[in-house]
């Protein structure tokens, strides 16, 4: 049944996604066009931010999935964080642009590199983020 005002946990939920949306959003912004300003092409920037994102979210969950805390808090740390801050923080529509971006403009090589490397590399820090975690929190899947 559907109720017609939200409980008072799904706007807690609501405030955490938003509030870590800007934050992460924002050092998106920032990290991207400080790379960016470096002379570099700007797909370098997001693959980046992506990898970092990735790492970041890996640990984050391993972190999340170990003993400690309640599961109140837990869950606004992965709506907060994980969907807020990381959610916003990587984003695979602008690296969706950018290959595209790549590919009309005929630069084929450069659009494959950066489209593997962006798959490969984002799951790759993600296992190693989550190793990272385990290794110093102890964290064991639930």
């Amino acid at each position: 049944m559907l109720q017609t005002e939200p409980s008072a946990s799904v706007w807690i939920q609501v405030i955490a996604v938003a509030s870590g949306g800007a934050a992460g959003s924002t050092l998106r912004l920032l990290l991207a066009s400080a790379i960016s300003q470096g002379g570099r092409e700007a797909h370098w920037g997001t693959l980046l931010v992506n990898i970092v994102g990735s790492a970041c979210l890996g640990a984050l969950m391993a972190w999340l999935a170990g003993e400690g805390g309640s599961t109140t808090w837990r869950a606004l740390a992965r709506y907060g964080l994980g969907i807020g801050v990381l959610g916003s923080f990587t984003t695979f529509s602008t690296f969706s642009h950018e290959a595209m971006t790549l590919l009309r403009t005929e630069r084929w090589g450069l659009a494959c590199l950066y489209m593997g490397a962006s798959m490969v590399l984002c799951i790759v820090a993600a296992a190693g983020g989550w190793a990272l975690a385990h290794h110093i929190w102890g964290a064991e899947p639930e």
